[in-house]
């Protein structure tokens, strides 16, 4: 496949799966009510909002009501909020807590009054910004890297060197250590396998600060922000590097918060400016919202310009009656200037940005991030992709033509990507593609930490050819008096399953009774709660166990 078809066809790949998304989404709100969704855990109702604050110049605002919040909604997550009727709302924002019966919202710009009247309705929405940066960067940044496109394309002619190296951490088994070998010792790629419990985190975050120490600027990323945010906590274990934590801060965990972008972008004494063109913005915004809104629906086909000539010219136009017009001229006259104003502001952020980008070793954000305006002609010596096996090729390809010299690490033996239109190409991983054109610059890591043997036995032997062995230390372990794993076959019991009519979602009363009585048992044994981890596919089942 040559590039030009690979572009073109993965371009289409991704385009009908933001669709499928997106279509799943409003036929969700079309033929759903407020309350099935709210069963579902998909929306919350009857919601009030109060002011929380601003903090890294976001507008937080906490949603609340007597009744007690049973949702999907989690930290980072985008939600629609509208007054009962969504399909016509385009106001959105970020999860930043949820609480018993109360979230906190996170809103770039300060919200409309009409949010503060009560009576609404939030619904867990689509983000299709990720995709939208796949696609640009096919065409763009990929389409123009021939190293990149030899590396993919199986044409790359790689080699290794060998590394002189001592470890920080004394303990790196032999097997780590050979991987680590290769990551350093490698001109352009490294893919490491890691299985469940083998270190693979371990293996990236030495080889990190290795590459900080010989001053080589390391990107990091992963498809998930809890992935990133796992990785920057290893980092923060040992102070030898830098480390700049890029993303919404509700979406990074709170105890990273200090090493994030927005926070020392706060402290950077260039910041005064950044709050003026806020609080500027903050004022048109609210002078705005006193005209008519331009919709599709009133402009009917009249520019922006149109407008504002009619408005000078006090005449009314297709229907539209003089005052509306003016109104409206007047909407988009203050939304220039709110423009204006953003657009200093980007300006100064981008003069603090580029000070914080280069004080840093180690960035640290999502694939998708890497597509932002903020990493725009920005190249680093390494970069350090994670979860590698969960990705979809176009997502991977983000930060994997930021850097001449690549790792991924990942398990390919585990879950694909989730992939919504079914597409079989995008089920496919870079990963995987990589492992197969390059064994030579393949390393599995083979001694696992986790589990005990008789709980890896069937993965070991059906997926790993048997490679793996159990560290001593886990090897044997188990609670007192108790295999390590058991299996209770319901088949022969009094064990219906009901369906629920509003939701479809199933249920089982005679398998939560046996786990209620499973965890009772634990808890009596002085096992911690937070030990204890109940699983089920089912939300109705979810909602009866909880």
């Amino acid at each position: 496949m040559n590039t030009h078809t690979f572009v073109s066809r993965y371009s289409a790949y991704i385009e009908n799966e933001r669709q499928s998304e997106l279509t799943a989404f409003r036929q969700q709100l079309k033929h759903k009510s407020g309350g099935q969704l709210e069963f579902l855990g998909k929306a919350l109702l009857n919601m009030t909002a109060t002011r929380n604050g601003e903090k890294f110049g976001y507008h937080y605002i906490k949603c609340g009501r007597n009744k007690i919040l049973k949702t999907d909604m989690g930290n980072g997550d985008l939600v629609l909020l509208s007054q009962q009727h969504p399909l016509k709302s385009d106001l959105y924002a970020t999860v930043d807590y949820v609480g018993k019966n109360h979230l906190i919202l996170v809103f770039d710009n300060f919200p409309p009054k009409w949010l503060f009247k009560g009576g609404i309705r939030i619904d867990l929405a689509v983000n299709d910004t990720t995709y939208k940066r796949m696609i640009e960067n096919l065409k763009s940044n990929f389409s123009s890297s021939t190293l990149h496109q030899n590396i993919l394309f199986g044409k790359a002619k790689l080699s290794n060197h060998t590394p002189s190296f001592t470890t920080f951490n004394a303990h790196i088994n032999s097997r780590q250590k050979e991987a680590i070998k290769m990551i350093l010792g490698s001109n352009h790629l490294s893919l490491i396998h890691g299985p469940p419990g083998t270190g693979k985190t371990t293996v990236l975050i030495e080889s990190i600060h290795q590459f900080a120490t010989q001053k080589q600027k390391v990107l990091c990323t992963a498809d998930s922000n809890g992935a990133v945010d796992n990785l920057l906590l290893r980092l923060c274990e040992e102070p030898r590097t830098k480390c700049l934590r890029i993303g919404h801060p509700s979406r990074i965990h709170p105890q990273l918060e200090n090493q994030s972008f927005a926070y020392k972008i706060e402290r950077d004494p260039e910041y005064s400016k950044i709050k003026t063109h806020q609080e500027r913005m903050k004022i048109y915004i609210t002078q705005r919202e006193e005209f008519e809104k331009p919709t599709a629906g009133k402009l009917r086909g009249m520019s922006r310009d149109r407008v504002k000539t009619l408005a000078k010219e006090n005449r009314s136009m297709r229907g539209v009656d003089g005052n509306t017009i003016a109104s409206m001229a007047m909407w988009i006259e203050i939304d220039d200037l709110i423009d204006n104003e953003r657009s200093s502001l980007n300006e100064v952020e981008k003069n603090i940005a580029d000070k914080i980008f280069a004080q840093a070793d180690v960035i640290l954000c999502t694939n998708a991030m890497v597509g932002s305006e903020l990493f725009k002609e920005k190249i680093f010596d390494v970069v350090v992709i994670d979860e590698s096996s969960q990705q979809m090729i176009p997502s991977t390809l983000i930060p994997f033509v930021r850097a001449p010299k690549i790792i991924m690490a990942g398990d390919h033996k585990q879950l694909q990507p989730t992939v919504l239109s079914n597409s079989s190409a995008l089920k496919e991983t870079l990963f995987e593609k990589l492992i197969a054109l390059y064994p030579k610059q393949t390393l599995m890591l083979t001694t696992q930490y986790r589990m005990n043997e008789a709980i890896m036995a069937f993965s070991n032997r059906n997926f790993y050819k048997g490679e793996l062995v159990a560290h001593t230390s886990v090897a044997h372990k188990t609670l007192p008096n108790e295999k390590a794993i058991s299996f209770y076959d319901a088949s022969f019991e009094n064990a219906e399953e009901t369906r629920n009519n509003e939701s479809g979602s199933y249920k089982n009363e005679y398998e939560i009774n046996l786990v209620e009585k499973l965890v009772k048992k634990y808890l009596s044994m002085g096992i911690d709660a937070k030990e204890i981890g109940v699983i089920t596919p089912y939300s109705a089942q979810v909602k009866a166990l909880t």
